[in-house]
């Protein structure tokens, strides 16, 4: 076990706006490129996490932020298709991180549970329709942090290029429509946020 003597990103802010002391964009990135490093790995192996957000990216050491909470993961390649399709469809993770594919009120709920009814009829090239959705529903959690990080930037530092290009990264990652949004972690340029973060 690793001890994260600077507790989550909710203590981290808190003391920053204690101190006000301001956050940098640099510093949102490295955050940010640090735990989506741990995401990008995780995807890279078949990992599903389910419950990135804020809480769950624990402060190491100045400049070394882990993810953390892996009481929702799933390893796609332990599971059958059945043991998928109830995986799929179990409400687990934070309410405002699960994407609107996955939440029973949104309107394109019905299209996700298509994809798992053809899972289970056995139709061909299903398993990686829902093993998608899965990822997705991380890329989306991870971008709903990323906007979060976002909002603790200075106003007058928001116009920026790099700010501005976050907040795309951001946008693209929540995209409601799955066509839009990055299938998984890997699909994000880690390199150019690496850059960024300096």
């Amino acid at each position: 076990y690793e001890f994260a003597e600077k507790g989550d990103l909710i203590d981290y802010f808190v003391s920053k706006a204690n101190s006000k002391e301001e956050v940098t964009i640099q510093q949102i990135t490295n955050i940010f490129v640090n735990a989506l490093s741990g995401l990008t790995y995780m995807h890279a192996n078949g990992i599903v996490h389910r419950d990135v957000k804020l809480d769950n990216i624990l402060i190491i050491t100045d400049g070394v932020h882990k993810l953390a909470d892996f009481g929702s993961v799933v390893f796609l390649n332990e599971l059958n298709d059945d043991e998928l399709c109830a995986e799929c469809g179990a409400m687990l993770g934070t309410e405002d991180y699960i994407p609107p594919e996955m939440d029973r009120k949104a309107n394109t709920y019905e299209a996700s549970q298509n994809k798992i009814r053809a899972l289970q009829e056995g139709r061909p090239n299903s398993r990686e329709a829902v093993e998608k959705l899965l990822f997705q529903w991380d890329v989306f959690s991870a971008g709903e942090t990323l906007s979060a990080l976002l909002k603790c930037i200075p106003t007058d530092k928001q116009q920026s290029t790099e700010y501005r290009e976050l907040q795309e990264l951001a946008s693209k990652m929540m995209s409601s429509d799955l066509t839009a949004r990055p299938k998984d972690a890997t699909e994000i340029d880690l390199q150019r946020l690496y850059t960024m973060a300096g």
